[in-house]
Order: C-alpha cells, then structure tokens, then sequence
C-alpha cells in the first residue's frame, strides 16, 4: 500500500521544525488499480498459455495425429493425453478463475469482457470434458489392444473436431482479456 506524508492541518505551523507529518493509507481507488492490474496480468498470462497450448495442438499436433500410421498415432495419443490432462485442466481452471477475479476487480461495462472470457473458458473446460475426454478412454482401449473398431476414423475426427471447438474459445477469452486490457488502461474508460 502506498503511503505519503502529510503535514497534520490541526498544528500551527511556525517554521520546518513544527511541522508534524501523519501517513495515510493510499486512497480505494488506488488499491482498486492495483488489484485489477494483478488480476489483468494474471488474466493475460493464463488465456494467453491456454490459447496459445490449443493453437499448437490445432496447428501442429493434429495434423501430425493425421500424418502417421494409425498405430503411432494412437500411442502418441494415449502418452500426450495421460500427460496433458492435469496440466490443461489446471490451466483451464485458472484461466476462468482469472477471468472471473478481472471481471470483479473491474467496474461498469468493461467487467462484461473478462466475464466473457470466464464463460468462454468454462467453455473451453466442458468441450474437453464431456467431449475430448471421453474419446481419449476410447483411443487409450484401442492403442492397449493394437487395434482400432470399424468407424474409428468418424471418432477420430469428432475428436478433432471437439479440439477445435476448445481451440476457438480459449483463443477468444484471450482476445477478450486484450480488449479488456485496453479498455481498461484507457484514460476515460466507463468506471
């Protein structure tokens, strides 16, 4: 917290010896900013990483899933799953728990960004969830059994077709908290 040094309005002054000084905590406003810029970092980090972890997958990891023989694809699969579902879902959580804390530190119109970007992630978490997940069970039977069903192909690309659902919101929380960001370091922005 800020403090500054005040001179005390209740003393006579009659020279630089008398002057008696008080501190006084910051002003509201201040510790408001303060807060807010936290939680707007801590907001631009967690989208961005969750965006960003996405767009590769969709870029590079799901082309490279289509590129090789079904066998390597199903055990690359089932190794990068059993690793990456901890870590996403951490990621997810605090990208919505960021969003959210924006969204309360801020105030009037541009605290409906951050909210969008909390829905989007909460969005992003249960395409994955109800989605991804239970398709990843059934890549992990067919990579422990060396072999896949007839149809498999239509699973596979409802997978990738539920990564780029989860791809799409996650990159737009991240712009909203951009938009959010500059809105809100704004000089006039709606308090």
């Amino acid at each position: 917290m800020d403090l500054t040094e005040r001179p005390d309005p209740g003393r006579a002054s009659s020279g630089p010896e008398s002057i008696v000084t008080r501190t006084t905590p910051a002003p509201p406003a201040r510790v408001r900013a303060g807060v807010t810029g936290l939680f707007q970092g801590f907001a631009l980090l967690t989208t961005g990483l969750l965006a960003g972890t996405f767009a590769y997958g969709a870029v590079n990891i799901v082309p490279a899933f289509n590129a090789v023989p079904l066998e390597v694809r199903l055990t690359f699969h089932s190794a990068m799953m059993r690793l990456n579902e901890p870590v996403m879902r951490t990621a997810m959580a605090l990208a919505i728990i960021s969003s959210l804390g924006l969204a309360l530190a801020s105030r009037g119109l541009p605290r409906l960004l951050p909210a969008g970007a909390a829905v989007l992630g909460l969005g992003s978490l249960l395409i994955t969830l109800l989605g991804n997940v239970p398709l990843h069970q059934d890549i992990k039977r067919w990579a422990a059994t060396g072999s896949a069903p007839p149809g498999h192909q239509e699973i596979l690309r409802q997978w990738d077709t539920f990564h780029a659902m989860r791809t799409a919101t996650g990159l737009a929380a991240f712009l909203l908290i951009i938009v959010a960001a500059v809105v809100l370091h704004r000089p006039h922005h709606d308090a």
